[in-house]
């Protein structure tokens, strides 16, 4: 596990919670940020530091909840309304440009907090040159299917649970819904993605 840039896709998600975020402008030579009017699914995309990233914010908005409990599947097994997050970035001309202009930078890598997480998991299935994922405190994003179509993508998948965090529970198992892989647990004690960089932060020694 390289600590230090688990440590950078977790500040990059908790800034991604800041349209303007000054942190990610001083963090990354490129930024964007995109918003989705109707699903309200919000992402930087950043560019620097010898990769491209795209970080996707997790629920602070009515919108956002209404997607997370729309609990149907499509054909593949993954969450509906996850996808919908997912296709809404990826609906984006702008952020795919970015991406494009900047792909002299490096292979891409995934984060997101929450559903961010969960969005960024779909994302790994629908782009190319993903490298990595990170996700912190995301709730289950498909059923056994989509999990066996997720490892045939090979992408290191990283997914990490607080003590006292309950949303990687959530989307119930009895409904067919299952992680893409085994979660990794660290010792903070609740959903705030501020738990998650601190605890980032101490494993990668700067605490």
């Amino acid at each position: 596990m390289n600590w230090d840039l688990t440590f950078e896709m977790a500040a990059l998600s908790l800034a991604s919670y800041d349209d303007d975020s000054d942190a990610i402008k001083e963090w990354y030579d490129h930024t964007l940020f995109v918003k989705h009017p109707r699903t309200g699914t919000e992402a930087y995309a950043v560019a620097g530091n010898g990769y491209r990233a795209i970080a996707v914010r997790g629920s602070d908005a009515l919108t956002d909840w209404l997607w997370n409990f729309f609990l149907c599947r499509r054909k593949d097994g993954a969450h509906k309304g996850f996808s919908e997050g997912s296709d809404s970035i990826l609906e984006n001309m702008a952020l795919l440009e970015f991406l494009e202009e900047h792909k002299d930078e490096g292979s891409i890598l995934l984060t997101g907090h929450s559903r961010g997480g969960s969005i960024a998991q779909i994302l790994v299935t629908e782009l190319d040159e993903v490298a990595a994922c990170w996700c912190f405190g995301a709730p289950r994003v498909g059923n056994r299917a989509f999990k066996r179509s997720y490892f045939k993508n090979g992408v290191p998948t990283y997914l990490f649970r607080n003590k006292g965090d309950v949303v990687p529970s959530l989307l119930p198992w009895w409904w067919g819904y299952t992680h893409v892989t085994n979660i990794r647990s660290m010792d903070g004690h609740g959903h705030d993605m501020g738990e998650y960089l601190e605890e980032a932060a101490k494993k990668a020694g700067y605490r």
